[in-house]
């Protein structure tokens, strides 16, 4: 079991814990260093990933998954100890309204009428409303503009043009 363990794992792992006798040593040691919630550096690798997350090339949907993947990442590094429940609450609050801010600072230039928009409301919307409305404006955005006069002069055209045939018909 030993053997087919060590030969699973990249080679910069494996010679880490390759003169261990045991899996259990292995395993405790590979929890110990890749598993531990108490893992700082990995918490402080994944802040910094949050705080300079940017849409770019992405969609709304692949830039939200991405923000939540860190988001649940960094909850699990860095997990909040309240003191009293109430605290969990307060917490949960006031970081997801941290998330929603480095979320809006992501998007890219043409959110920006939807982020005014949001930062405009009294009360801070929850990171899901947020990522809903900014997908719904993606979607907009996405559809080409119509020139609804342009439309109506067409229908107008076309009604005068067959009028004017059976006219000429009768």
């Amino acid at each position: 079991m030993l053997v087919w363990l060590l030969g699973s794992m990249e080679p910069i792992v494996r010679e880490q814990i390759e003169t261990m006798a045991t899996v259990a040593e292995v395993w405790n040691a590979l929890q110990n260093q890749f598993a531990g919630k108490s893992n700082k550096m990995q918490a402080t690798r994944i802040m910094h990933e949050l705080l300079h997350l940017k849409q770019g090339t992405k969609s709304v949907t692949e830039y939200s998954g991405e923000l939540k993947r860190l988001y649940r990442e960094l909850h699990y590094y860095h997990p909040f100890e309240p003191v009293d429940q109430k605290d969990m609450a307060i917490h949960h609050t006031w970081f997801q309204s941290l998330v929603s801010k480095l979320f809006l600072d992501g998007l890219n230039q043409e959110f920006d009428l939807r982020r005014q928009l949001i930062f405009s409301k009294s009360e801070w919307p929850t990171l899901d409303e947020i990522i809903s409305s900014v997908v719904e404006e993606e979607t907009r955005l996405s559809h080409p503009k119509v020139d609804e006069y342009k439309v109506v002069d067409a229908t107008a055209a076309l009604s005068v043009k067959k009028s004017r045939t059976s006219i000429f018909r009768g």
